[in-house]
């Protein structure tokens, strides 16, 4: 931010000079003044007088400064386990399981669900893969369950759970 004056006085001889100097001197008194709530500081400031005209020209550069706060949201990761159960409906797996964490109560997350399956004409294995998200608010264990197809004829060999994320959403606790 910057103030400019401009003052503006025809008196003759040194009683000009003695105006423009009392006036430089208490410039910076009716700035900070005027803002006292504010952080304000006088940077420069100067005088100029000029002789044909008897204008007298203040100039003060004054700097202010904010300070301005900036809430964090409370989010800091944890770690958290998850144990599943499976097994084969035909042409669907069915699984079922929790997620907990002892770090925080309320939190949040996702982690991805692979489901290996045996080729029905004898090729290679093949992974199929499902995100899933969770969420709680206090700190209970989350359950989970769903049947994710898996195809006609196939042999369903594994289910595992990787990628699990955790995110304490409300104030982190030991």
């Amino acid at each position: 931010m910057f103030a400019r004056l401009q003052l503006i006085r025809r008196v003759p001889g040194s009683r000009l000079l003695l105006t423009a100097l009392c006036s430089l001197l208490l410039l910076p008194v009716v700035v900070a003044a005027a803002t006292a709530d504010q952080n304000v500081s006088q940077k420069t400031s100067s005088m100029a007088v000029d002789k044909d005209t008897g204008v007298i020209t203040l100039h003060v550069d004054i700097e202010k400064s904010t300070i301005a706060e900036v809430k964090q949201s409370i989010s800091t990761s944890c770690q958290a386990t998850i144990l599943i159960n499976y097994q084969q409906l035909n042409t669907v797996a069915s699984v079922e399981g929790t997620v907990e964490n002892t770090m925080c109560g309320a939190s949040s997350g996702d982690f991805e669900l692979a489901i290996s399956l045996k080729d029905p004409d004898g090729g290679d294995p093949k992974v199929l893969e499902f995100t899933e998200k969770w969420q709680r608010s206090d700190s209970q264990a989350v359950k989970f369950s769903g049947n994710y197809p898996i195809g006609d004829n196939a042999e369903l060999l594994r289910v595992r759970a990787r990628k699990l994320h955790c995110i304490c959403t409300g104030a982190a606790t030991n």
